[in-house]
């Protein structure tokens, strides 16, 4: 992330987070920032649910979709009241480049540091934290933030592969 960041610079990634993935969080003093920006360092960050819609896209083909929490609204009766309607963001990145950096997930949760997030049955692709899960049609998206890993110990690979397994129970 840092030699991408540093090949385009700062201004230039700056913009692409904030045009082709939808962050808004960023500010203007983020995109003075060379080497912090490649490694996370912002004044502010992005949330965790702008990171999980920009992960989503590399299962999406590169398109982003705007993140939501509530996907429907049900009456005490069990029926439909309101039914959030998927929107695309735009392209991020070409399918091609999603389809390389795809394959690079899976091989860090398959063989790598995020094993911990493996369902079984499931092809999991992750990196730190968070965590896509598909068999050719994404699902669910995953963000995990585990602040003072340090003192707790609990690894955000084993949390996403916990809500991971009840997100795919959850939906049969």
């Amino acid at each position: 992330a840092v030699r991408v960041n540093e090949s385009y610079g700062s201004a230039a990634s700056y913009n692409y987070m904030v045009e082709k993935l939808g962050f808004t969080t960023l500010t203007q003093r983020d995109s003075q920032k060379s080497g912090n920006m490649g490694l996370g360092g912002y004044d502010v960050g992005v949330t965790t649910e702008e990171m999980a819609a920009a992960y989503a896209a590399i299962a999406n083909d590169g398109i982003v979709m705007n993140p939501y929490v509530v996907s429907q609204v049900l009456s005490p009766e069990g029926t439909v009241v309101n039914t959030t309607q998927p929107r695309s963001l735009g392209q991020a990145v070409s399918s091609t480049t999603a389809s390389q950096v795809k394959e690079a997930m899976l091989e860090v949760v398959e063989n790598g540091t995020g094993s911990a997030a493996q369902v079984s049955g499931v092809q999991v692709a992750g990196k730190t934290g968070t965590a896509e899960v598909g068999d050719g049609t994404p699902t669910v998206a995953i963000a995990v933030v585990v602040e003072n890993y340090n003192e707790n110990g609990v690894s955000a690979a084993s949390v996403a592969g916990e809500v991971l397994a009840a997100a795919l129970a959850a939906q049969g």
